[in-house]
């Protein structure tokens, strides 16, 4: 286990990495702290404005710590065998018969371009699987490229405020759940200390990342994964919020011919 903790303002960031015997790595923030709050009308401050009910949950009297979201993000550079990569998703879908024994099958697709235009977002009603993988290095066992798999394991939320809002600029990684875009040095993390909430031209943007649509396959490739959370207040968030948060995971997907966790010495009790 990888943990580390980054205090940003009022909230502890508890990031978290955990490496299973499979291969597969399990990555999650949990957030703690206190909230920030205000107080309904008549009770403000002298000369601040009220909060509304509406805003958030009254937790004392009139104090309301407001609704609000928590967002990261996560910077996943694969190599599956090499540098030369693709990216690959795989979606269920049920045969167009309309029969009560209609079956269900994979569709997969290969996105050939960066796409600002089609955010990936992970979806109940339309399940599926996001995969890096190498065409050229194959499984030996079923003859499948090898590959990792990124899984969003919880529910996370996507920045739903307006485009034009400051946040949204300053975070555009937050609109999607994934984006692949082509490795570059000049690329080194989705937001930069300097992008402050007014801004209008951030300095790092994973929406400039994708804007030029550049090639994809057969190349060194970034995902950049976004989780995030909506944080509905309660009164148990006084005077600490207890940790909750949001997690994904990466899996071999064909990766190895078995599972790898079968060859480990098994644990014998004296």
């Amino acid at each position: 286990v990888v943990r580390a903790v980054s205090t940003v303002t009022n909230y502890d960031y508890i990031a978290e990495l955990r490496f299973g015997e499979d291969g597969s790595i399990f990555a999650s923030n949990d957030f703690a702290g206190y909230p920030e709050t205000d107080h309904v009308a008549p009770f403000g401050d002298p000369g601040a404005p009220a909060a509304s009910p509406d805003w958030g949950t009254a937790v004392r009297g009139s104090l309301v710590p407001n609704l609000h979201s928590h967002f990261a993000v996560w910077k996943v550079d694969l190599d599956i065998a090499g540098q030369r990569n693709e990216f690959r998703s795989i979606k269920a879908v049920v045969d167009g018969s309309g029969s009560s024994y209609a079956k269900k099958a994979q569709v997969e697709t290969r996105m050939d371009r960066e796409d600002p235009d089609h955010p990936l977002v992970a979806s109940a009603t339309s399940p599926g699987l996001w995969r890096v993988v190498n065409p050229a290095s194959r499984n030996p066992v079923n003859g499948a490229p090898r590959g990792y798999a990124v899984v969003i394991q919880s529910a996370p939320a996507v920045q739903t405020l307006p485009a034009s809002h400051p946040f949204t600029i300053a975070g555009s990684f937050a609109k999607r759940h994934l984006a692949v875009a082509r490795r570059k040095e000049e690329e080194p993390s989705a937001t930069h200390v300097l992008d402050h909430y007014p801004v209008t031209d951030p300095l790092l943007s994973v929406d400039k990342f994708l804007e030029d649509r550049e090639d994809l396959v057969g190349q060194d490739l970034v995902c950049w994964v976004s989780v995030g959370r909506e944080h509905v207040t309660r009164a148990e968030d006084i005077p600490l919020v207890t940790n909750f948060g949001v997690r994904f995971a990466l899996h071999p997907w064909n990766y190895n011919e078995e599972n790898p966790a079968m060859t480990m010495p098994m644990i014998r009790q004296p």
